[in-house]
């Protein structure tokens, strides 16, 4: 039996402890196999994204192929448990821009002026 070197009891807080890796993962999710340089052109610029992606690399989220015979690229992807990962923070995005919108309608609903029962005390 092949097992990863990974600690998985910490996977979850090495990808969401850092808001720059979530945004790969989107990223990769979204736009699909892409260019090291892309995610570069992409991304908000930070001189430690190499360290990320190597980071997503080791605990099994991304794969990286490096082409030295095609202008030296290094191509990005997701492996079956990084589309896994990206596909459920895909959910939470989803949810969390759904419950500012819920909020956003809540705050703009009239509620009136409450009722005498609400008023009562018990």
């Amino acid at each position: 039996m092949f097992l990863l070197n990974v600690d998985y009891k910490n996977l979850v807080s090495k990808v969401l402890e850092d808001s720059n890796k979530v945004a790969i993962m989107i990223f990769i999710y979204v736009e699909g196999k892409s260019k090291k340089s892309d995610i570069y052109n992409n991304m908000v610029r930070s001189d430690r994204m190499h360290i990320k992606l190597d980071q997503l690399a080791e605990v099994g989220l991304i794969k990286l192929d490096h082409r030295p015979f095609e202008n030296n690229s290094t191509y990005v992807e997701l492996t079956p448990l990084g589309q896994s990962v990206a596909k459920k923070l895909m959910e939470i995005e989803h949810l969390m821009q759904g419950d500012a919108r819920d909020e956003m309608a809540d705050d703009r609903v009239d509620h009136g002026a409450p009722s005498e029962e609400g008023n009562k005390v018990r």
